[in-house]
């Protein structure tokens, strides 16, 4: 019986490769997290029940206490303790659609590891194992070649392939490449060898097309290690002759790429030039040492035992940069420093940082210490070292997604085995098990396995069926409210009843669908739309009660009230979210509109005077100081600030703040500005004849006669009395 448990557990390892490959976009919200969350924790769970069932009736196979197990076993505590002592144990617990990394998760890949660890206990099935990652690894590094992509493919349009994200995909690639060369380095067979090499070169050509920075500087960081520790280590001369030569050559490139990095020849070299031109005061790389520095003051905070997994989201709500918005609305949504370590720091404090930064010691000082007792040969040592030393530095500029903590948590356990096996020793192909001789067989009585078998298929069902479905629901309620509103309602109501782990994120998600009919009068005006605002409330409400720092929630509630005609209501609950993040902009900018639709324009400027004073390059800021004096009458005021916010780059969200700016500007009597202005506004309707009228109007004032005729003549086209009403400026 003991064989067949070991069967089918190496059937459900091996089939946890095939986790990076699912994509379910018609399925679920999140398409490329939520179902590979849900297909690794089902598999997971089942080889779980048959692992503790393989340990009752063999104890050779339960896991050993090395020190790895050990701060593994440590990690996990902290964490959970960082979940139990953190400002939202849900989330914590249980994660969000969109990362799907809560607590819950990641002791799966915790008990991964033990199973492996356990289970792969001889060099050729670590090879079979090594080697099928690697099968599977050319599939998804294919997939991130947008090129042999149809164009409605949703990993064309997201890019980076099945896993969703450019960055995602090299740094999956990368460690593939390292497990490539080991497997170079240990075959003796040609073809695994050949393909090994192939894999090799494939692999940098994957990350060199998807250019990122964090998984090519591990790369580069995983190779000079490599070079430096075969020429110390190495016996044979020759070899450590060009290995030093090697190292002179690689400083000696990098700083000429260094030095000649503004050169078009050297931003021109996929990930290398973006590398090279790295910025902490421009572009991403600002944000990112914006998101480092909450990073730290969320941890100055809460210090022990930090936010809790998965909250950084909430601290950076709290410390938010206003500088942020300088690059974007987008910017300004982080649930990640971008910097694994940091995000230790920050969401599991002190404890928790040192608990991971452990891992990485636990891992060195045994490899090293088996390479001095020349237990470990040379091979494995620079494996281990470049795969793990690669694997921080790439995590200084990333953070971990589901298919990487696979490979992580895998490497993990292949060190488990090299340092308990007698065999992994000068290149021997090891073929002795690291278990000990099975000396007694235990028959398994009937109550302990039937005790596991229903304790797992419980965790199976409400676990992961429950909150598939409750996702699957989601996202069908969505797509029939567009169609059938009512139907949709009551769709909604009922798949909120499914499951309670993610009901946050489903609420928010029916907020967005509801509030957008909002725009739409004939549905504001129906009953069913009424009673699906009031419903969703109520829904928005428990949100809060349940989540007190959800900022998503309170926005989308403000929204709601605004619709409901409760002025009151909305800036109440906008000033309880700004307490919870208080130098954001777009808060203040949902309480200026408030303000300026009851004439409050005192107030609406006092709101934006400080938003200025927060930081003055924001071209939104000045845009609503323009519409507020234009509103007031103050057209002297509203023309500077709109030539700031044009200045600062305004980019117009349609059509009504298109024109409404061409009229301030219009009436300011800045001509070359209402020029511009009324030119986008044509951009965007090509066959309105009144603007081409205001436009030829405009031109004629400019003394430009040619392109006053132009326009006049386009809008005749639209409109019979087009010319008539041009002649007044047009003589």
């Amino acid at each position: 019986m003991a064989n067949k448990l070991i069967w089918v557990i190496k059937f459900l390892v091996y089939s946890s490769f095939l986790m990076p490959l699912i994509l379910m976009g018609d399925t679920f919200i999140f398409p490329f997290v939520f179902p590979k969350a849900i297909y690794f924790r089902i598999l997971v769970e089942l080889a779980f029940g048959l692992y503790l069932i393989l340990c009752l009736i063999d104890k050779n196979y339960r896991p050993k206490k090395t020190p790895l197990f050990i701060v593994l076993g440590a990690f996990f505590v902290i964490l959970f303790l960082s979940t139990i002592f953190g400002v939202d144990f849900q989330r914590s617990m249980w994660g969000n659609y969109e990362r799907m990394s809560g607590w819950f998760t990641l002791i799966h890949f915790g008990i991964y590891f033990v199973i492996v660890a356990n289970i792969f206990c001889t060099w050729p099935e670590w090879r079979n194992l090594l080697r099928w990652s690697l099968l599977i690894s050319i599939i998804v590094g294919i997939t991130g070649f947008n090129f042999l992509l149809p164009d409605n493919s949703i990993m064309k349009i997201g890019g980076g392939g099945t896993l969703g994200n450019q960055i995602y995909i090299a740094n999956f690639v990368l460690f593939h490449i390292f497990i490539a060369w080991y497997l170079f380095r240990k075959e003796e067979n040609k073809f695994w060898r050949f393909f090994a090499a192939g894999y090799g070169i494939l692999g940098v050509a994957i990350m060199m097309y998807n250019g990122k920075r964090g998984p090519f500087i591990g790369l580069v960081i995983g190779g000079f290690i490599a070079v430096a520790l075969y020429s110390f280590f190495t016996k044979i001369k020759k070899w450590r002759t060009i290995g030093l030569g090697l190292i002179g050559a690689i400083i000696i490139l990098s700083g000429l790429i260094f030095i000649f990095r503004q050169s078009s020849f050297v931003q021109k070299i996929p990930a290398v030039g973006s590398v090279a031109n790295v910025s902490f005061s421009s572009g991403t790389g600002e944000t990112r040492l914006i998101a480092w520095k909450i990073a730290y003051e969320a941890w100055k905070e809460r210090p022990l035992f930090g936010w809790g997994v998965e909250n950084f989201y909430y601290a950076f709500n709290k410390y938010y940069n206003p500088k942020s918005l300088e690059h974007g609305y987008y910017e300004t949504w982080f649930d990640r420093s971008h910097n694994i370590f940091l995000d230790y720091l920050s969401t599991s404090g002190i404890l928790g940082l040192l608990a991971y930064v452990a891992i990485f010691i636990a891992v060195f000082w045994q490899i090293g210490a088996g390479f001095y007792k020349k237990l470990i040969d040379l091979d494995s040592l620079v494996f281990v070292s470049i795969f793990f030393l690669a694997y921080g530095v790439q995590n200084f500029f990333v953070f971990d997604h589901l298919s990487s903590y696979l490979i992580f948590f895998l490497m993990l356990a292949f060190v488990h085995f090299v340092i308990l096996s007698p065999d992994v020793r000068r290149g021997e192909a090891p073929l002795e098990s690291t278990i000990p001789k099975m000396s007694k067989i235990n028959k398994l009585s009937f109550a302990p396995a039937f005790i596991i078998s229903v304790i797992i298929l419980f965790f199976i069902y409400h676990f992961n069926i429950q909150p598939a479905w409750a996702n699957n629901q989601d996202l069908e309620t969505q797509k029939i409210m567009q169609t059938n509103f009512a139907a949709g309602f009551a769709t909604m109501k009922s798949s909120l009843l499914i499951n309670p782990y993610h009901l946050t994120d489903m609420r928010n998600d029916f907020s967005r669908v509801i509030v957008s009919y909002a725009q739409n009068a004939e549905a504001l005006k129906s009953e069913i739309y009424q009673q699906s605002a009031d419903f969703i409330i109520e829904e928005l409400k428990k949100n809060i009660q349940e989540h007190p720092f959800e900022l998503q929630s309170y926005i989308l509630l403000g929204q709601f009230y605004d619709v409901k005609n409760n002025p009151d209501k909305s800036e109440e609950i906008l000033l309880r979210a700004r307490e919870l993040s208080p130098k954001r902009q777009q808060l203040a900018y949902y309480l200026v509109r408030i303000k300026a639709a009851r004439r409050d324009y005192v107030s609406a400027l006092k709101i934006l005077e400080q938003l200025v004073s927060d930081n003055h390059n924001i071209a939104d800021t000045y845009w609503y100081m323009a519409v507020i004096y234009g509103d007031q009458g103050d057209i002297k005021n509203a023309h500077q600030s709109l030539q700031l916010a044009l200045a600062k780059g305004k980019s117009f969200n349609n059509k009504q703040e298109l024109l409404y700016a061409a009229q301030l500007a219009s009436k300011s009597g800045d001509l070359e500005m209402t020029q511009d202005l009324y030119e986008r506004v044509l951009s965007a309707d090509q066959k309105n004849p009144e603007i081409l009228l205001v436009l030829s109007e405009i031109y004629s004032r400019l003394n430009d006669k040619s392109k006053a005729q132009e326009m006049a003549d386009r809008a005749a086209l639209y409109d019979a009395d087009a010319l008539k009403k041009a002649k007044k400026w047009l003589k």
